[in-house]
């Protein structure tokens, strides 16, 4: 599916009408996993303005997710990132980027938090990088899930909505630290089942024009968000 800056897909930590097997709300709470299959259009993200950096899959609030950055020198790069509460009890930033040096690829990208080990890792075809962090992760229990953006609110400041502007086939959350082979074969069967703990599963395949159906039967279905109806889906 195309996204050119100016849509994007929401899913709310709980249905309202108890449609969801699988609650969105506390996954990050623990271990979790985010993949994305996609190409990204790096020529329309431009360094000096707002479209320098877009989300691909992210929480909003503190962002926490898989975002896509073109930076001041103009390098472009995938980052992952968390916030965690620091040793002064204040926010902090934690990510680990992947450079990216053929911007004509297929990415297929993952970004795991393993709570025990304080550990967050970035991955994209089989390459991965990890970061250790101190402190506890924030609490993400009331922010939704975008995609293709980091927040697209009213109530969200311009400059950090950050749509992205890319072509995307896959998109998964998990509730479980996946390991790399499981990653991959998310990427090759392009399927998943039980073992993998899914929250949501997006192939694009089956959608309307205002929903992309959750392949993981656990009612988790992207929206397209709309301001005009905005209030019917909190």
């Amino acid at each position: 599916m195309k996204f050119n800056g100016n849509k994007a897909y929401f899913l709310t930590p709980t249905n309202k009408y108890g449609l969801s097997k699988v609650e969105p709300k506390d996954i990050t709470e623990d271990n979790f996993t985010y993949i994305a299959r996609l190409t990204i259009d790096w020529d329309k993200m431009n360094k000096d303005d707002l479209t320098k950096e877009g989300g691909i899959v992210v929480k909003n609030g503190m962002h926490c997710g898989l975002m896509a950055f073109r930076d001041h020198e103009d390098m472009c790069y995938i980052r992952g990132c968390i916030w965690v509460t620091g040793p002064d009890g204040l926010p902090m930033l934690i990510d680990r980027c992947i450079e990216v040096k053929d911007t004509q690829k297929v990415f297929e990208l993952s970004f795991t938090h393993i709570k025990s080990e304080k550990r967050i890792i970035i991955g994209d075809q089989g390459f991965f990088l990890d970061r250790i962090y101190d402190g506890d992760i924030v609490d993400y229990s009331t922010s939704w899930f975008w995609v293709s953006c980091c927040n697209a609110l009213e109530s969200c400041d311009e400059e950090h909505r950050n749509y992205l502007r890319a072509d995307i086939d896959m998109i998964g959350i998990f509730g479980k630290a996946l390991t790399p082979d499981e990653i991959q074969n998310v990427f090759k069967d392009g399927k998943v089942d039980t073992s993998l703990n899914p929250v949501g599963f997006f192939d694009f395949k089956k959608t309307t024009p205002y929903k992309i159906y959750d392949e993981s039967k656990n009612g988790n279905n992207l929206v397209k968000f709309d301001n005009a109806w905005f209030d019917n889906v909190q």
